[in-house]
């Protein structure tokens, strides 16, 4: 299984257009780097994708990752379809932007399914996708040989949903993710409102977690704003204090724990950010954007044309990456226009990925749209 972060930001990227807080000044001068906002894509055999949600710069984030560039033929694509957590702006904006692809199928849950009916009878004039429900019994099975099964988490109704919609419905799930041939787990919860048992027993049984960042304490100006008892009005639970994810995630220290969908006043973008004083102790990352992925047969990083991987800050312009707790290894970052014999950006001199199947050779120095 391999995961690509093609986005770790929250609603609004990084820095946030309408935002001067301090991070935000600091990206704007070039003392940050940048984030697209919180989208993942996922496969099994390397040809299959599947985007876990689809962010608003989904055009971007695909055309800086090579393993999701096109095909041989025009409007060729490895994309299968669309996984969503939710139906919030920033997790369904980037769905028209695939307009036109054929054979695509989005998973999502019944209410998800119903407040996006408008939005799906326009996209089906374009091409006829298909719409599945992400509940079904005993989950589905992806092309690639993973196993999917979405878990309900809470019952957030996105702010430009009429407030007569039911609120007790599943709104936001969780997706746990398995490899068929490995075995291995993946848990993708990119939203997550509160801790409850159900997101510990999914903690335990995964390999690697993705989690809701968005706030790094219920001080953040947004969370301190909306906070509710025992919970973030937002829908996003704080990552430190005694109930924060923080403190549920070091119960489980055999897992890999990253951060996603960071919000642009969270403290963890700089550099230098540790969890303070007193917060229980818990290796954790938050990944750098770049078109990387996090390959679980050879534990490994490989990384764009932007540069390194770092633990506990942000980094670059476009996709991001899941990386192991551990140290990766070396990586030959290769020329941004390859020649014949060089490893071509995004791939580790160390564990190189196997090439896709029927995909046509690429002339050297030649990217995608040339």
């Amino acid at each position: 299984m391999r995961v690509v972060l093609l986005g770790t930001a929250a609603g609004g990227g990084f820095p946030r257009w309408s935002c001067a807080c301090a991070l935000c000044a600091a990206a704007r001068d070039g003392k940050l780097p940048s984030r697209t906002q919180e989208c993942a894509a996922i496969t099994g055999n390397g040809r299959d994708w599947w985007l876990l949600n689809a962010s608003p710069d989904i055009r971007t984030q695909l055309t800086v990752t090579p393993a999701l560039w096109p095909g041989a033929r025009p409007r060729d694509t490895w994309l299968r379809g669309v996984l969503l957590t939710d139906a919030e702006a920033d997790h369904v904006g980037g769905l028209a932007a695939l307009r036109g692809a054929t054979g695509l199928k989005v998973y999502a849950t019944p209410p998800v399914h119903a407040v996006l009916a408008p939005v799906r009878a326009g996209l089906d004039r374009y091409a006829p996708w298909e719409w599945a429900d992400s509940l079904a019994d005993g989950g589905f099975v992806l092309a690639g040989g993973l196993v999917v099964t979405a878990h309900p988490l809470a019952a957030k109704v996105p702010a430009y949903v009429p407030a007569r919609t039911a609120a007790d419905a599943p709104w936001v799930t969780a997706y746990r993710v398995e490899d068929l041939v490995t075995g291995r787990v993946l848990l993708y919860a990119p939203r997550v409102g509160a801790w409850s048992p159900a997101l510990e027993n999914l903690c335990a049984s995964a390999d690697c977690v993705l989690l809701d960042g968005t706030h790094f304490d219920a001080s953040a100006p947004e969370a301190a704003a909306r906070a509710g008892a025992g919970r973030a009005a937002t829908g996003h639970l704080p990552v430190s204090g005694p109930d924060g994810s923080l403190a549920g995630l070091a119960r489980h220290p055999g897992r890999r724990r990253i951060y996603t969908n960071l919000g642009d006043t969270n403290p963890c973008w700089t550099p230098t950010h540790r969890p303070a004083r007193g917060s229980p102790p818990s290796r954790w990352k938050s990944c750098r954007t770049g078109p990387s992925s996090w390959s679980r047969r050879t534990r490994s990083v490989e990384r764009g044309e932007d540069g390194a991987w770092h633990a506990l800050r942000g980094g670059g312009d476009a996709p991001d990456t899941a990386v192991p707790v551990r140290p990766a290894p070396r990586t030959n970052l290769g020329d941004p226009t390859p020649g014949p014999g060089a490893n071509p950006p995004g791939r580790t001199a160390s564990a190189p990925v196997p090439p896709v199947a029927a995909a046509a050779p690429r002339r050297a120095g030649r990217g995608p749209c040339r």
